[in-house]
Parts: structure tokens; C-alpha cells; sequence
């Protein structure tokens, strides 16, 4: 399970070291993709085929709408190739969807990791008490 919340900076060339912890458990094979709400996922291979196979199943190629949505998220998924110091590259295309600038915020969503422009995930989702209170009893811990 990922979890937790990290912060990063992209350097001038669009590159970022995924934190430590997350990175371990990622494995090899690592896939950044599309996210919902403008945040981008970030996988191994094994996950990604996991998250997509509900979807695979049950959409035909018949289904023209459904079809053009599938391709539409493809062409957002990157396989992630790390450099000789731990680095990846950013594609473009993902930060143009993500409005990313320089500060990132990686999140451990359990199965996924999200990865967020710092400032719209401080924007969206800085929680305070009650934000964190609804959340548990949502989940039914409470």
C-alpha cells in the first residue's frame, strides 16, 4: 500500500526523483499516466494492467464514445526511464495536464500514487480537522 504525503521540485529540466519510500515499493517497470482531477499516476506495469482490466473487460470496439475516452487516456501513459542518478523526466504532456511548474506533491493513494501541482493540491485538499474527521467517518472508522 503507497502512502503519505511528499513534497518535490522539479528541476530545469523537468526531472524528479521519486521519494524513497514510494520508490521501493514501485518496483521496476514504472508507468506515469493521466489521473483524475488533473493529477497525474504514477505505477509499475503490474498496477496499471490491474487498474485497467475492469475497464478492458467491458468496453467493446463497438463503442465509439468509450473508445475515443480509452485512447484519450493511452496517450497519456509513459513508461518512466530513470537515469544514472534516480531521475525521470516529466513529459510534457503530463505537465501541461497537471499545470505543473516546479513544486509537486507525490501522495500515497493506496494502490496508485498521485502525483499533483503543489499548488492545486494545497487548493483542493489541505485539510484541516473537520475535512480529516469526515474523511474517517466516510471510511467507517468511526
Amino acid at each position: 500500500m503507497y502512502s503519505g504525503r511528499y513534497s518535490i521540485t522539479l528541476d530545469d529540466r523537468s526531472r524528479l526523483r521519486i521519494p524513497t519510500k514510494l520508490r521501493e515499493k514501485l518496483g521496476d517497470n514504472v508507468i506515469m499516466c493521466g489521473g483524475s482531477e488533473g493529477c497525474a499516476f504514477l505505477m509499475n506495469e503490474e498496477q496499471l494492467e490491474e487498474f485497467l482490466a475492469p475497464v478492458e473487460e467491458k468496453i467493446k470496439l463497438g463503442d465509439l464514445e468509450s473508445m475515443t475516452k480509452l485512447r484519450k487516456f493511452y496517450a497519456t501513459v509513459f513508461p518512466m526511464t530513470e537515469d544514472n542518478q534516480g531521475r525521470f523526466v516529466l513529459p510534457a504532456t503530463l505537465k501541461k495536464y497537471m499545470k505543473a511548474d516546479k513544486k509537486l506533491i507525490f501522495l500515497g493513494a493506496k494502490k496508485r500514487i498521485e502525483i499533483w501541482a503543489e499548488e492545486i493540491f494545497v487548493e483542493r485538499f489541505e485539510s484541516n480537522v473537520e475535512d480529516i474527521n469526515d474523511a474517517v467517518i466516510m471510511l467507517g472508522m468511526l
